[in-house]
């Protein structure tokens, strides 16, 4: 079995009354990738890691690349989003990583920028650089962040709760990669004799689910190989929506209902 240095960034989100669950947050569940396959819609690489600065960014990364995947599927739109906005705002920094819940409720409250306007530029020095607005304008920023929040509206929900079964867990994840691409959780990184990558600890590592064919699924990553063949469950997903403030929005569903169907259509 050949073992990988484990990166970490993933904290466990705190237990939170308020936060939905598929289907709580009323999210319209507006099919998108009816074979739940994204590969063909993800953005460019980016590594969460460059010239030995360790972000511990990973839910900030792959929040970020399920969202670029979305909007170019959905939209036809090709951009980059700051991924060193979102660790700022979301406060990442400050505790050396972060939970997925946290970091998408940044986004609802302060939007998100360009790549440009705060990029992990070449002249950034050291982890405590790469969590300041050094070469950017603040203000100009948080400024940037409203007009995105008032062009765009967010929503987002967990795919199961972590004590489910894990064939329920299977089942909610492989509907959700109908609607969205799914952010979520694994262990971070050991390979077995097949060269896929099992979990052996704790997950500690926030990932881009972006495919889920059969009894493993794949990623898009914010480590080398970006594309990884997984044999884990994840504990925690999340399931993402966007529209226009001016688009109409899909008729809501009630989820057991859509859970129902995509059974019904599968058998």
């Amino acid at each position: 079995m050949k073992k990988n240095k484990p990166k970490f960034g993933l904290q466990i989100p705190p237990e939170d009354p308020k936060a939905w669950i598929l289907g709580g947050g009323n999210i319209p569940w507006e099919v998108l990738q009816q074979d739940g396959k994204w590969q063909k819609f993800l953005p460019n690489p980016e590594m969460q890691n460059k010239r030995g600065i360790e972000t511990y960014d990973c839910t900030g990364f792959a929040i970020l690349e399920a969202i670029e995947t979305y909007e170019r599927r959905k939209f036809g739109k090709v951009i980059n989003y700051s991924d060193r906005w979102l660790g700022i705002i979301a406060g990442t920094g400050e505790r050396r990583g972060n939970d997925p819940h946290t970091v998408c409720e940044a986004i609802r409250k302060y939007g998100l920028i360009p790549e440009e306007m705060l990029p992990f530029s070449d002249d950034l020095e050291n982890y405590e650089e790469y969590y300041s607005f050094k070469g950017a304008e603040k203000t100009a920023c948080y400024e940037a962040g409203l007009k995105w929040l008032k062009e765009n509206d967010f929503m987002h929900e967990w795919v199961y709760n972590p004590t489910q079964p894990d064939d329920e867990k299977n089942n909610n994840a492989k509907i959700s990669l109908k609607y969205c691409p799914i952010p979520c959780s694994v262990f971070a990184w050991v390979t077995d004799e097949r060269g896929i990558y099992v979990g052996i600890g704790a997950q500690n590592h926030l990932t881009l689910m972006e495919s889920y064919p059969d009894k493993t699924f794949f990623t898009a990553d914010s480590y080398e190989p970006t594309r990884k063949e997984v044999e884990q469950i994840p504990l925690f997903a999340k399931r993402i929506y966007i529209t226009k403030k001016t688009e109409t929005k899909p008729k809501k569903r009630w989820w057991f209902v859509q859970i129902i169907i995509n059974l019904f259509k599968g058998i």
